[in-house]
């Protein structure tokens, strides 16, 4: 089912964004190095924090957005954190992939927030966004995260 959905992306001229777990990461690598068409892996692909960035599961993560269809969206802090807010433990994270593949970040709140159904742990949006700035301190940074890479990406989609 999933190389039929691969095709009809190709054929459509679309790019598939998937939500998975870290730990499938590396079982799943060989056949995402392999896929035709722009993948865009959501939220940090749930890496944990707790784990940090050697880990293997974030080293597969960084090998995949080595490769020119690869793609990251920078959503999600508040999912992954295992500290909360101000979401320190997904910072570095966040530099690194801008590191490896600044031409292939994207950035979201993640508004609405779905499958957050008690209030009391909705996260605060302008906090994300106050984030942005500190994943990409330089403004010419955030531009390309937040303009000019998803131009690129969507341009003739």
């Amino acid at each position: 089912l999933f190389q039929r959905v691969v095709e009809w992306a190709h054929k459509l001229g679309w790019c598939l964004e998937l939500h998975m777990a870290a730990d499938d990461l590396p079982k799943l690598a060989p056949e995402l190095e392999r896929i035709p068409v722009p993948v865009m892996i959501d939220h940090f692909a749930r890496v944990d924090p707790a784990q940090g960035i050697g880990h293997s599961n974030f080293r597969t993560l960084l090998d995949l957005v080595r490769l020119p269809h690869v793609w990251v969206k920078l959503t999600g802090a508040d999912r992954i954190t295992r500290v909360g807010p101000p979401y320190d433990d997904v910072v570095p994270f966040a530099h690194a992939l801008i590191a490896t593949a600044p031409d292939r970040m994207l950035w979201g709140t993640d508004w609405p927030h779905s499958g957050i159904f008690d209030a009391r742990r909705m996260p605060n949006d302008g906090a994300l966004l106050n984030l942005l700035a500190r994943f990409a301190p330089e403004q010419a940074m955030r531009r390309r995260i937040l303009v000019d890479n998803p131009a690129r990406l969507f341009a003739d989609r």
